[in-house]
């Protein structure tokens, strides 16, 4: 799963662990990409067992996003951590 672990991934993971539930527009303003990379970038960190997307409890229309428990331990530091 090395293609996991490249700049992008490590870059969107360091801002997803720390403020776990944001939703994929927050991520995407945040990180200064468009809608479609930032939902392909999520779906291949999903696929690689990185991050989990679910649904909102108020508005289903809202996914949120959190490190899964693999996604903690491979983990890059964010430079927004800094």
């Amino acid at each position: 799963m090395l293609l996991c672990l490249s700049g992008r991934f490590c870059w969107c993971s360091g801002n997803v662990r720390p403020l776990p539930g944001r939703s994929q527009v927050e991520l995407q303003e945040r990180l200064g990409v468009e809608g479609a990379t930032m939902i392909g970038l999520l779906q291949r960190m999903e696929h690689c067992g990185l991050v989990q997307r679910k649904p909102d409890q108020v508005d289903k229309r809202m996914v949120r996003v959190y490190s899964s428990e693999q996604g903690r331990a491979k983990v890059c530091d964010s430079p927004f951590d800094r």
